[in-house]
Protein backbone atom coordinates (compact mmCIF):
# COMPACT_ATOMS: atom_id res chain seq x y z
CA UNK A 1 0.00 0.00 0.00
CA UNK A 2 1.41 3.38 -1.02
CA UNK A 3 1.89 6.35 1.29
CA UNK A 4 -1.01 8.23 -0.33
CA UNK A 5 -3.35 5.30 0.39
CA UNK A 6 -2.26 5.17 4.06
CA UNK A 7 -2.85 8.92 4.42
CA UNK A 8 -6.24 8.62 2.73
CA UNK A 9 -7.27 5.73 5.02
CA UNK A 10 -6.13 7.73 8.06
CA UNK A 11 -8.22 10.72 7.03
CA UNK A 12 -11.23 8.51 6.39
CA UNK A 13 -10.87 6.84 9.80
CA UNK A 14 -10.50 10.24 11.46
CA UNK A 15 -13.63 11.45 9.66
CA UNK A 16 -15.55 8.35 10.76
CA UNK A 17 -14.58 9.03 14.38
CA UNK A 18 -15.47 12.73 14.28
CA UNK A 19 -18.81 11.94 12.63
CA UNK A 20 -19.69 9.10 15.02
CA UNK A 21 -22.57 9.68 17.44
CA UNK A 22 -20.24 8.79 20.33
CA UNK A 23 -17.75 11.53 19.43
CA UNK A 24 -20.47 14.08 18.67
CA UNK A 25 -22.20 13.36 21.99
CA UNK A 26 -18.89 13.55 23.88
CA UNK A 27 -17.98 16.89 22.32
CA UNK A 28 -21.53 18.23 22.74
CA UNK A 29 -21.49 17.42 26.46
CA UNK A 30 -18.25 19.33 26.99
CA UNK A 31 -19.54 22.21 24.87
CA UNK A 32 -22.68 22.37 27.03
CA UNK A 33 -20.50 22.30 30.15
CA UNK A 34 -18.37 25.09 28.71
CA UNK A 35 -21.40 27.29 28.07
CA UNK A 36 -22.82 26.54 31.51
CA UNK A 37 -19.57 27.35 33.29
CA UNK A 38 -18.92 30.42 31.17
CA UNK A 39 -21.89 32.13 32.86
CA UNK A 40 -20.33 31.47 36.27
CA UNK A 41 -16.92 32.67 35.12
CA UNK A 42 -18.38 35.96 33.92
CA UNK A 43 -20.06 36.53 37.30
CA UNK A 44 -16.95 35.44 39.22
CA UNK A 45 -14.65 37.72 37.25
CA UNK A 46 -16.95 40.65 37.93
CA UNK A 47 -17.07 39.72 41.63
CA UNK A 48 -13.26 39.49 41.71
CA UNK A 49 -12.97 42.95 40.13
CA UNK A 50 -15.44 44.31 42.72
CA UNK A 51 -13.53 42.64 45.59
CA UNK A 52 -16.51 40.42 46.50
CA UNK A 53 -14.32 37.34 46.16
CA UNK A 54 -10.79 36.43 45.07
CA UNK A 55 -9.26 33.92 42.68
CA UNK A 56 -8.23 31.53 45.42
CA UNK A 57 -11.78 31.36 46.76
CA UNK A 58 -13.12 30.92 43.23
CA UNK A 59 -10.68 28.09 42.46
CA UNK A 60 -11.62 26.41 45.74
CA UNK A 61 -15.29 26.71 44.80
CA UNK A 62 -14.64 24.93 41.50
CA UNK A 63 -12.80 22.05 43.12
CA UNK A 64 -15.48 21.75 45.81
CA UNK A 65 -18.17 21.46 43.13
CA UNK A 66 -17.08 17.82 42.87
CA UNK A 67 -17.97 17.13 46.51
CA UNK A 68 -21.69 16.48 46.98
CA UNK A 69 -21.21 17.20 50.69
CA UNK A 70 -20.30 20.80 49.77
CA UNK A 71 -23.45 21.45 47.75
CA UNK A 72 -24.80 24.11 50.14
CA UNK A 73 -21.41 25.83 50.30
CA UNK A 74 -21.18 25.82 46.50
CA UNK A 75 -24.68 27.26 46.09
CA UNK A 76 -23.94 29.91 48.74
CA UNK A 77 -20.81 30.92 46.82
CA UNK A 78 -22.83 31.26 43.62
CA UNK A 79 -25.26 33.55 45.45
CA UNK A 80 -22.32 35.54 46.83
CA UNK A 81 -21.07 36.33 43.33
CA UNK A 82 -24.57 37.29 42.18
CA UNK A 83 -25.38 34.17 40.18
CA UNK A 84 -29.09 33.69 39.78
CA UNK A 85 -30.54 30.17 39.62
CA UNK A 86 -27.65 28.77 41.66
CA UNK A 87 -29.50 25.57 42.60
CA UNK A 88 -30.48 24.93 39.00
CA UNK A 89 -26.90 25.50 37.81
CA UNK A 90 -25.55 23.18 40.49
CA UNK A 91 -27.99 20.39 39.59
CA UNK A 92 -27.53 20.74 35.84
CA UNK A 93 -23.74 20.85 36.09
CA UNK A 94 -23.60 17.94 38.53
CA UNK A 95 -25.74 15.80 36.23
CA UNK A 96 -23.66 16.73 33.20
CA UNK A 97 -20.20 16.40 34.74
CA UNK A 98 -20.76 13.47 37.10
CA UNK A 99 -23.23 11.37 35.12
CA UNK A 100 -23.42 12.24 31.41
CA UNK A 101 -19.76 12.97 30.67
CA UNK A 102 -18.40 9.83 32.41
CA UNK A 103 -20.96 7.72 30.52
CA UNK A 104 -20.10 9.39 27.19
CA UNK A 105 -16.37 9.05 27.86
CA UNK A 106 -16.78 5.32 28.40
CA UNK A 107 -18.94 4.96 25.28
CA UNK A 108 -16.41 6.75 23.08
CA UNK A 109 -13.50 4.78 24.54
CA UNK A 110 -15.35 1.49 24.09
CA UNK A 111 -16.28 2.27 20.47
CA UNK A 112 -12.74 3.40 19.58
CA UNK A 113 -10.36 1.76 22.12
CA UNK A 114 -7.24 3.03 20.36
CA UNK A 115 -8.31 6.61 21.19
CA UNK A 116 -7.52 5.97 24.85
CA UNK A 117 -3.85 6.61 24.08
CA UNK A 118 -4.43 9.54 21.72
CA UNK A 119 -4.49 13.30 21.94
CA UNK A 120 -8.19 13.55 21.21
CA UNK A 121 -7.95 17.17 20.03
CA UNK A 122 -6.08 15.92 16.96
CA UNK A 123 -9.36 14.48 15.74
CA UNK A 124 -10.91 17.93 15.61
CA UNK A 125 -8.11 19.87 13.97
CA UNK A 126 -9.50 19.61 10.45
CA UNK A 127 -13.02 20.66 11.34
CA UNK A 128 -14.39 24.17 10.87
CA UNK A 129 -15.92 24.10 14.34
CA UNK A 130 -12.52 23.45 15.91
CA UNK A 131 -10.82 26.24 13.97
CA UNK A 132 -13.27 28.68 15.56
CA UNK A 133 -12.29 27.37 19.01
CA UNK A 134 -8.53 27.93 18.82
CA UNK A 135 -8.33 31.12 20.87
CA UNK A 136 -8.92 32.30 24.41
CA UNK A 137 -11.29 30.65 26.81
CA UNK A 138 -12.55 27.99 24.41
CA UNK A 139 -9.02 26.89 23.48
CA UNK A 140 -8.16 26.66 27.18
CA UNK A 141 -11.36 24.73 27.88
CA UNK A 142 -10.62 22.35 24.99
CA UNK A 143 -7.15 21.70 26.39
CA UNK A 144 -8.78 20.93 29.74
CA UNK A 145 -11.13 18.31 28.33
CA UNK A 146 -8.29 16.83 26.30
CA UNK A 147 -6.34 16.46 29.57
CA UNK A 148 -9.50 15.04 31.17
CA UNK A 149 -9.60 12.40 28.44
CA UNK A 150 -5.97 11.36 28.96
CA UNK A 151 -6.23 11.35 32.74
CA UNK A 152 -9.47 9.35 32.64
CA UNK A 153 -7.73 6.41 30.98
CA UNK A 154 -4.39 6.74 32.79
CA UNK A 155 -5.27 7.93 36.31
CA UNK A 156 -9.00 7.35 36.76
CA UNK A 157 -12.20 9.37 36.98
CA UNK A 158 -11.55 11.24 40.24
CA UNK A 159 -8.12 12.49 39.22
CA UNK A 160 -9.39 13.44 35.75
CA UNK A 161 -12.25 15.44 37.24
CA UNK A 162 -10.10 17.28 39.81
CA UNK A 163 -7.48 18.28 37.23
CA UNK A 164 -10.23 19.37 34.85
CA UNK A 165 -11.87 21.52 37.54
CA UNK A 166 -8.57 23.17 38.47
CA UNK A 167 -7.72 23.86 34.84
CA UNK A 168 -11.04 25.40 33.87
CA UNK A 169 -11.13 27.60 36.95
CA UNK A 170 -7.84 29.03 35.68
CA UNK A 171 -9.24 29.29 32.12
CA UNK A 172 -12.27 31.19 33.35
CA UNK A 173 -10.30 33.78 35.29
CA UNK A 174 -7.54 34.19 32.70
CA UNK A 175 -9.50 34.38 29.47
CA UNK A 176 -12.91 35.87 30.20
Amino acid sequence: MGEDQVLSNGRLEKQNIVESKEFINFLSAFTALSELDKKVFIKANLAIKNNQTDRKEFELFFVELLDINKKTKSIDYLHKIGFKNASSYYSERNKLFNISIPKLTEQLGNKFPFLKNQNILEFLEDSDAFNERKIGYQACFDAAWNTFWANWWNEGQTYAQVVFQQTISWCGTEYL
